[in-house]
């Protein structure tokens, strides 16, 4: 983790002296991406619905996209999908993907903040089993499906070799395709589907200006002390679009959000279309990765 966050340091500080190196850094992340069989500019869009709040929104959030013909990835913790059931049933049946989360609940939302209260890295290795799979009971139990995929919770400090290398076996014991729980830094080094020993991992992506940041809802949209505005989550979205859109590179935008912090943002769905108006191709975490099992692009069969 301190490596991590040196290496990030050390990138910001390159960026404010030479503005040029953000594409420097986007065209060598899109030479991996080519070699890894990426064909052209893809668009994920991931949910984690880590409250009660995310229940109360999230149909409408799906309903939104839906009119775009745009689909997503719902991470939720498997506690919230007892709750959410109906919810979250929905949503399946709309042909959206269900990724597992964990199951106890990893967030809590009051006096108007988000607090977080779970960290896997605080966890010893047991508890972290135990967790991933009573969560990927409730998905088989509740929703009726086998997880393919799984997202760390709060997975930004959880993202040592030694952390990752456990996650991954864990994963692969229990014949999962993929994780996505990893931060944009993973995606230079090892680009955007990285076959991990037999697990893929799919990194999130980050901002233009800033590459190791994540660009997702709450750094932009409440985060008092990041310094960042919800315009400039519109910003960082459409030059990411644009960079690739405009050199035609192949590429995998990975972005992640919380309902309830975008289900009135206007500006996160003028992103999303903004995006799919350029050329960049909606898809799920088992489709994309559908060409490597495959041969093509395609839907995964669960």
């Amino acid at each position: 983790m301190i490596m991590i966050r040196k290496l990030c340091r050390i990138i910001t500080r390159a960026i404010q002296i030479n503005p040029f190196i953000p594409a420097v850094l986007f065209r060598h992340y899109s030479h991996k991406a080519a070699m890894q069989g990426v064909d052209g500019l893809y668009l994920i869009l991931s949910f984690d619905c880590d409250t009660d709040r995310d229940i109360e929104v999230v149909s409408h959030v799906a309903d939104i996209l839906n009119n775009m013909d745009v689909k997503a990835v719902y991470a939720v913790p498997g506690r919230l999908i007892e709750r959410g059931a109906r919810v979250y049933q929905g949503l399946l049946e709309a042909d959206n993907e269900f990724i597992n989360h964990g199951y106890r609940e990893h967030t809590v939302f009051e006096n108007g903040q988000y607090v977080s209260t779970l960290f896997y890295d605080k966890f010893d290795e047991a508890e972290i089993v135990e967790d991933i799979c009573k969560g990927d009971k409730v998905l088989r139990d509740v929703l009726g499906i086998a997880p393919r995929g799984f997202r760390v919770p709060h997975f930004g400090t959880f993202q040592s070799r030694q952390y990752l290398a456990f996650l991954h076996q864990v994963l692969k014991d229990m014949s999962y395709l993929y994780s996505s729980s990893t931060v944009p830094l993973y995606a230079f080094r090892y680009g955007p589907i990285h076959d991990a020993g037999g697990l893929y991992e799919i990194p999130v992506s980050g901002c233009y200006d800033m590459p190791t940041t994540i660009l997702d809802s709450y750094s932009f949209c409440l985060a008092q002390k990041s310094g960042m505005m919800k315009q400039d989550y519109v910003i960082q979205f459409k030059k990411m679009v644009d960079f690739f859109s405009k050199h035609d590179l192949p590429g995998v935008l990975n972005y992640y959000a919380d309902p309830s912090q975008v289900y009135n943002f206007d500006g996160f769905y003028e992103a999303v279309s903004y995006a799919v108006d350029k050329g960049a191709k909606n898809t799920t975490y088992c489709n994309l990765l559908a060409s490597r099992i495959n041969g093509r692009f395609g839907r995964l069969s669960s």
